[in-house]
């Protein structure tokens, strides 16, 4: 039997949006769910200066003229966040149950989801140093649009890492999609990363027009700058400009995450073909002449290299071709040995697992929430080819 959930508060002066599964692990609804977070996701702030083409929570913007649907309408879906809902809850409250859920295991990291908007950094700021008053849990924020002190105050008040969502692949489709400045919140991203070395994760979407091979790019590009990237598949939500795109196939997603999980520990070539930015432009050639050298990585190589590949084998392993990835199914054995089920998982900050975010009960995970059976994983690679 569905209980009905706990009745939310509704004052607006001090409130925290909990995702529907966070709910669940808090003790706040009896909702059934195959695979509970193993994260709290709170979202904090209500009006959201965000512009951004695939958000329910985004501001009004003119000449909303890409890829509209007819069926779109102009009300906000404040409650949603990507599928999830998100209902208000008194955050003193949410917090509480927080710690206590982290005391017993249950809970193993606490994640901010932040609109863009003054007033919700000042609130974040402030959840954040009463969650770490009342345990030590390992903290994350997502956040963009503020400035270099205000990121330095959120490290100093105990925040672990802080995710920058680039969202798009390339600066052409983030200024076209986001409605902002690739070039400042590089800027911005860059400075950070000096200042806190391998504290950031970036998210990206895969699905919002970009090619694979400019996907790889980017992926490419963060990694050479010291940040796990965190892949999220494109989902259309009603009521927004791209609610009549697509959602990405699963072959390309997997895809994505293989070639993701390949650069990160050392298994994929760096190619010269691939744009990366250089001196403010992007380009095609970074000067790596055959895999990715050590010097491109401010951390030490036994954290990259942990799966040694011939280089003669990483030229074979794959190939760019009309600007999508092509895989070569002649070295499917190589895939099998060497791609565990990690690689599907969602991934980015430790211990965040994000069930149902792209997909509907049911349907086959973009990212698993769990751990992968031995014919899920091979269901997966099978999925490259």
């Amino acid at each position: 039997m569905i209980h009905k959930s706990t009745k939310p508060e509704t004052n607006q002066n001090d409130i925290a949006r909990v995702s529907a599964g966070t709910e669940r692990v808090l003790g706040l609804s009896n909702i059934r769910m195959e695979d509970p977070p193993t994260c709290a996701y709170f979202m904090i702030g209500e009006n959201c200066k965000g512009t951004c083409f695939f958000c329910a929570r985004r501001s009004e913007r003119e000449n909303e003229n890409i890829e509209t649907s007819p069926n779109n309408s102009t009300s906000k879906k404040r409650g949603f966040l990507s599928r999830v809902t998100w209902k208000p809850y008194n955050i003193h409250t949410v917090l509480e149950k927080n710690a206590e859920q982290f005391e017993n295991g249950s809970i193993r990291r606490t994640c901010f989801q932040v609109v863009r908007d003054t007033e919700a950094y000042r609130q974040t700021l402030e959840a954040v140093k009463m969650l770490k008053k009342k345990c030590d849990i390992p903290v994350c924020v997502s956040i963009n649009g503020i400035s270099p002190e205000q990121y330095g105050e959120l490290y100093e008040a105990g925040v672990e890492r802080i995710a920058f969502s680039f969202d798009a692949a390339t600066p052409e489709l983030y200024e076209k999609i986001k409605g902002k400045s690739w070039d400042e919140e590089w800027e911005i991203y860059l400075e950070i990363n000096r200042r806190f070395p391998g504290r950031t994760v970036i998210h990206l979407i895969v699905g919002l027009g970009e090619t694979e091979k400019q996907m790889v790019g980017a992926i490419e590009t963060f990694y050479r700058h010291n940040s796990e990237v965190s892949l999220f598949a494109f989902t259309p939500i009603p009521g927004t400009p791209l609610s009549g795109r697509k959602q990405p196939s699963l072959s390309t997603y997997r895809k994505i995450q293989t070639a993701l999980y390949m650069i990160r520990t050392g298994m994929w070539q760096c190619r010269r073909d691939v744009p990366v930015p250089i001196n403010g432009e992007w380009k095609t050639d970074a000067g790596c002449q055959s895999s990715l050298p050590v010097s491109h990585f401010p951390f030490p190589a036994s954290s990259m290299w942990d799966v040694p590949v011939p280089m003669k084998c990483k030229n074979e392993l794959y190939k760019f071709e009309n600007d999508k990835i092509i895989f070569n199914r002649d070295k499917r054995d190589f895939f099998i040995q060497n791609i565990p089920q990690t690689a599907f998982r969602t991934y980015g900050c430790p211990d965040c697992n994000r069930p149902l975010y792209n997909e509907r009960p049911g349907q086959v995970p973009y990212n698993f929430p769990r751990e992968l059976t031995e014919e899920e994983r091979i269901s997966a690679i099978e999925l490259i080819f």
